[in-house]
C-alpha cells in the first residue's frame, strides 16, 4: 500500500492506493497467517501452514517462519527481502 502512494508510474499501470477489504468468519481453531512477500517468495502456502500447525505458540511460529524464510533467501541470493 505505502509503495503506491505518489507512485505515478505504478498508477499508470493500474496500481491503486485504495485498500481492499475482505470480511471472513473464523472458527475458534482457525489460524490467520499474515506474511509479506519476503516470506512467500520461497515458502509456499502449504509449507507456511505446515510450519505454523506444528508449533503451538504463535510467537514461536512467527520466529520459525522468519528463520526459515531468511535461510532460503541466504541460500538463493546475496540479499534478503523484507520478511
Amino acid at each position: 500500500f505505502t509503495r503506491s502512494l505518489g507512485d505515478t508510474v505504478a498508477h499508470e499501470i493500474g496500481v491503486s492506493e485504495k485498500p481492499e477489504f475482505k470480511q471472513l468468519t473464523i472458527q475458534d481453531d482457525d489460524v490467520i497467517i499474515i506474511a509479506s512477500d519476503g516470506v512467500t517468495e520461497y515458502l509456499d502456502a502449504a509449507e507456511i501452514v505446515r510450519i505454523v500447525n506444528e508449533i503451538d505458540d504463535p510467537a514461536d511460529a512467527a520466529r520459525t517462519l522468519v528463520k526459515s524464510s531468511a535461510a532460503l533467501w541466504a541460500e538463493k541470493n546475496d540479499y534478503c527481502d523484507d520478511i
